[in-house]
């Protein structure tokens, strides 16, 4: 017989619980090749890359205090999925931003996302099966949304914000302290 539940979340308080979202690092989907889990818990242990056109993920820095993710589990009937998502904003429109917000636009084979969290934690989302085979089924992650404004008054800032989500069965997993993110 096999039990659904195997253990309970307790309370630690020396844990830091700080919000926000620090560096967040993208790649093409098809730049990683797998991921291998070996932790205690199931934490990434291991990314591996291909070497060709550019296999590395790449830095995106938003603006202090403005970015954010959210993981939204869902069971309506009976089955879960969790839709995995980040927004943020990068303050002063310019040529670069734009050619790099179009870049993530047209990743049409999708995206994968690290993010490290105001605690130090890092976690990884937007995988798919391929790169895991304990991973239940899910899609790579996309870019949905991006705004440009202007600002109205001199006092504001011009910007882009941008939203990249993923649907999975899973909820992103946590990066172990000594991976060495391929940038």
């Amino acid at each position: 017989m096999s039990f659904c539940l195997t253990g309970g979340i307790s309370g630690n308080c020396t844990d830091s619980c700080a919000g926000g979202i620090g560096r967040v690092y993208i790649a093409a989907s098809e730049a990683l090749t797998a991921v291998t889990t070996g932790g205690a818990a199931g934490e990434v242990d291991s990314l591996t890359m291909s070497l060709a056109p550019v296999g590395v993920f790449f830095e995106f820095e938003f603006y202090q205090e403005t970015a954010a993710f959210t993981e939204t589990l869902e069971r309506p009937q009976g089955n879960a999925s969790v839709v995995s998502s980040l927004t943020g904003t990068l303050i002063c429109r310019s040529q670069e931003k734009r050619n790099a917000i179009m870049e993530l636009a047209s990743c049409s084979c999708g995206l994968v996302v690290i993010h490290e969290e105001a605690s130090g934690k890092r976690f990884i989302w937007g995988l798919t099966k391929a790169y895991l085979d304990t991973l239940a089924f899910g899609y790579n992650a996309q870019l949905v949304s991006g705004e440009g404004v202007s600002g109205a008054v001199i006092t504001d800032n011009n910007q882009e914000t941008i939203t990249i989500e993923a649907k999975s069965a899973a909820k992103a997993l946590e990066l172990d302290s000594t991976v060495v993110i391929p940038v």
